[in-house]
């Protein structure tokens, strides 16, 4: 078995939107930002749809193979569907499924109670905005993308990482499109507020993983997943919205 796992550790209501070339607010939009999703439906944080309970639901079950199979079962399990795609440092092509399956695998009970809240929370605002389709290919392109940056780190290392914390990570910077900037704002306004909220959820990330670190059961953060998958969800969120503004605007017109 590989040596070591990595875990991922893991109001002003709009009439605007992203314009559909610029990204640019505009006052036809139907969407809310930071104000409880498209038309101005509020609603608890918690009401799941459907694919957010699969996802968790999915991780829920990955989470109790690992507590309650036998170790032969569990090693096999963790050896599959965790990520790490080198051994004796030979690169294995073959294991790029495990860019999405280490999302569903968790260190311990509160590292999976931790990712599985905070999806939840932010989640269900984002679903709000982008729907299941785009939620998803989120999901999907935010966890590979935080893989992809956690292996490129440690190149030609045989290390395993799980936890879906990456996804949680792009799901904080889509919230900043919704709650950090405001219509007013100028481009420059919006860039600078974006460079300053990911400054300090950098910051954040690193102290986190050197101050938590040690006290993580399966030894250790891997912060830069988190960075990956920030950085995945500030790029992702912009066309994935102006895509389901498009959708929205298209079949309500």
């Amino acid at each position: 078995m590989p040596p070591h796992i990595a875990v991922t550790a893991e109001k002003v209501t709009f009439a605007q939107t992203l314009a559909a070339g610029d990204g640019v607010l505009t006052p036809e939009s139907g969407f809310t930002w930071g104000g409880g999703g498209p038309n101005g439906v509020g609603g608890p944080a918690l009401k799941l749809p459907g694919s957010i309970k699969l996802l968790l639901g999915a991780m829920l079950l990955g989470h109790l193979a690992q507590a309650f199979l036998p170790f032969e079962q569990r090693h096999w399990l963790e050896i599959t569907f965790a990520l790490w795609m080198f051994s004796g440092g030979e690169f294995l092509p073959e294991r790029a499924y495990s860019l999405l399956t280490y999302a569903f695998l968790h260190g311990d009970w509160w590292h999976l109670i931790f990712n599985a809240l905070w999806i939840a929370i932010l989640g269900s605002k984002l679903h709000e905005v982008l729907g299941t389709g785009r939620f998803l290919i989120l999901f999907a392109l935010s966890t590979a993308f935080a893989g992809v940056v956690q292996v490129a780190s440690g190149w030609g290392e045989t290390t395993l990482t799980i936890g879906a914390s990456g996804f949680v990570y792009a799901l904080v910077a889509c919230i900043a499109y919704l709650y950090v900037l405001q219509p007013s704002d100028s481009p420059a306004e919006r860039r600078k507020k974006l460079l300053v909220f990911s400054l300090a959820i950098a910051f954040v990330n690193v102290a986190f993983a050197y101050v938590a670190g040690g006290f993580v059961t399966a030894g250790g953060i891997a912060w830069q997943a988190h960075a990956g998958g920030f950085l995945a969800g500030l790029v992702l969120f912009p066309p994935l919205a102006r895509s389901a503004f498009r959708a929205r605007h298209g079949a309500a017109g």
